[in-house]
C-alpha cells in the first residue's frame, strides 16, 4: 500500500511517501508561510524523485491541525484535489498526536513503560497548543484534551519525566524554565512528520480497512476557544462597536478553533453605482472618431 503524507501547520512544510512501513521519500522546506507556491511543486518533485505517479498511491493523509488556519486550508484543499483527481481515501490526523509519534519513533525503547510526551506548538498571542499523550508501540493514546492555554497553563501538572517538543517550547522557553515543576527531557528541533502522517494512514488501513481512516471535517464549536482569548475579542468588538456575538469558532478535526470574522460585504453594504468608489475607478470615455 502506497501512502502520501502532507504536513503545512506551521512555517515548516513536509510531504512524505511511504510504501508499506517503509520510507520511500521525503521533502521538507523551511521557506516561511510560502505553501501556496511551493507545495504542489514539492509534491511533483517528491513523485519524481520516488518514480511514481499520483495514480498508483492508494491513500492521502494530511495534518488536521491545530495550526496556522491558512496553512491548514492550504494543505487540506491540496490534499483533497488530489484525492478527489484520482479516486482515492483522503484522511485526517491531529498534527500534535502525529508530532508526538514522530519524537516517539527516534527514542530507543528501553525497560518500563516509556516516557509521556508533551507537544507545544506556538499559537501566536502569548498561547500554544498543547496535547499529552502516551505512545506505546506506534499507536498514540492522549492523556488530556487537546488546547490552546498560556505557557504557565500548558506547563501545570505535567508529569515527572515529561518529553517537551514542537514549536512552543522554544519560543517561550524561559517561561517554561520558571514554572515547571517536575525534570523534563527537551527535544530542540520540531520533526517533520509528512512522512509519519504516510505511516499512519497505512497502518490504519492495513489494521482495520480504508473504511476506519479518520474523516477529514469542520465543526462549530464556540465553547472550543480559550476563556482568555475569548474575553479578549469581546472587548476589542466591543470597543470597535461590533455585537458581542458577531463572531464563531471553527473547530477542526483535532479539535481546535479558529475564529471568523464576518465578511467585510455584510459590515459594509456595497455601494451602487452612483457611490464615489465607482466614480472614481469609472473608465474614461474615448472619444468617437468618425
Amino acid at each position: 500500500m502506497l501512502a502520501l503524507g502532507i504536513d503545512t501547520s506551521s512555517d515548516a512544510a513536509s510531504v512524505g511517501l511511504a510504501d508499506h512501513n517503509r520510507l520511500l521519500a521525503e521533502l521538507n522546506l523551511r521557506a516561511g508561510n510560502t505553501h501556496s507556491e511551493r507545495l504542489v511543486p514539492a509534491i511533483h518533485a517528491l513523485l519524481a524523485t520516488a518514480g511514481v505517479h499520483s495514480e498508483q498511491v492508494d491513500v492521502f493523509a494530511v495534518a488536521a491541525g491545530p495550526g496556522s488556519f491558512t496553512g491548514l486550508r492550504i494543505g487540506m484543499a491540496t490534499a483533497k484535489g488530489l484525492a478527489l483527481g484520482v479516486g482515492r481515501p483522503l484522511a485526517g490526523f491531529s498534527t500534535l498526536e502525529t508530532l508526538a509519534l514522530a519524537v516517539a519513533s527516534g527514542i530507543p525503547s528501553g525497560p518500563g513503560r516509556p516516557a509521556p510526551i508533551c507537544v507545544m506548538l506556538d499559537a501566536g498571542r502569548g498561547e500554544v497548543y498543547r496535547g499529552l499523550f502516551d505512545c506505546v508501540d506506534d499507536r498514540v493514546m492522549p492523556r488530556v484534551p487537546e488546547s490552546a492555554l498560556t505557557p504557565e497553563d500548558a506547563a501545570a501538572g505535567l508529569p515527572e519525566g515529561c518529553i517537551l517538543c514542537g514549536s512552543g517550547v522554544v519560543t517561550y522557553r524561559e517561561r517554561l524554565r520558571s514554572c515547571l515543576e517536575v525534570s523534563t527531557l527537551w527535544v530542540g528541533n520540531t520533526p517533520f512528520i509528512g512522512s509519519t502522517l504516510a505511516r499512519r494512514a497505512i497502518r490504519l488501513a492495513s489494521s482495520q480497512g480504508l473504511g476506519a481512516l479518520p474523516p477529514l471535517c469542520m465543526q462549530i464549536n464556540p465553547s472550543a476557544v480559550s476563556p482568555r482569548r475569548r474575553d479578549e475579542d469581546s472587548s476589542a468588538r466591543a470597543a470597535r462597536g461590533f455585537p458581542a456575538q458577531s463572531t464563531q469558532s471553527i473547530e477542526c478535526a483535532s479539535g481546535m478553533s479558529r475564529r471568523c470574522w464576518p465578511s467585510r460585504r455584510r459590515r459594509f453594504p456595497a455601494r451602487g453605482h452612483a457611490g464615489r468608489f465607482s466614480k472614481r475607478y469609472a473608465p474614461t470615455p474615448t472619444p468617437a472618431v468618425w
